[in-house]
């Protein structure tokens, strides 16, 4: 495995860690420092580990300027700028509550929702389970970055990570060896 390689499988790591603890917005928040350092630091490695195979340097430069062209990967670039020398990261959680089942209540139903910004928690549906039928509700957590609307920051990082795959391949292939010509 090339340490370019490795360098995307720790970018690859802190993505699914960012999953993996999406209502925790703290963890959250951390892992995506994390993911945007590892895929930063990918190319660095990259750069090391090549400089002395003869057409990577061009090849190279030509894959810088289409980094810089692409919306998703400059902007997270200067995401990970900020992150580490102006402020921490904090995108905004869209919270979503799903009741899947049918509700039926002779009062009232409540949801508590409560937080400090830095995690929300459920306190529960009232009235209690023994005085209404039984009901769940499912919580969908999404973080975006304030000034990247539309899209969230998983399905940001992951565009980010697949095109940084590709750039992998491309190298540890040699893609800008010449084919060997024909006679």
């Amino acid at each position: 495995m090339t340490d370019t390689r490795d360098k995307l499988n720790e970018a690859r790591y802190f993505l699914q860690r960012m999953r993996d603890c999406c209502p925790e917005r703290d963890a959250f928040r951390y892992n995506l420092t994390a993911f945007l350092s590892a895929a930063r630091s990918i190319t660095q490695i990259m750069q090391k580990e090549f400089a002395g195979v003869s057409g990577f340097q061009e090849w190279y430069s030509q894959k810088q300027t289409e980094m810089k062209n692409h919306p998703v990967m400059k902007y997270l670039h200067e995401q990970r700028k900020l992150s580490y020398h102006v402020k921490p990261i904090r995108p905004h959680a869209h919270i979503s509550l799903d009741l899947v089942d049918h509700v039926t209540v002779t009062d009232s139903v409540q949801v508590v929702l409560s937080g400090t910004g830095n995690e929300v928690r459920t306190a529960g549906i009232r009235p209690e389970p023994e005085t209404a039928p039984a009901s769940s509700a499912t919580i969908e957590v999404k973080y975006y970055f304030e000034d990247f609307l539309g899209r969230d920051v998983i399905s940001i990082c992951e565009e980010d990570l697949m095109e940084l795959e590709k750039l992998a391949v491309d190298c540890e292939k040699g893609s800008w060896q010449s084919p060997p010509r024909s006679r």
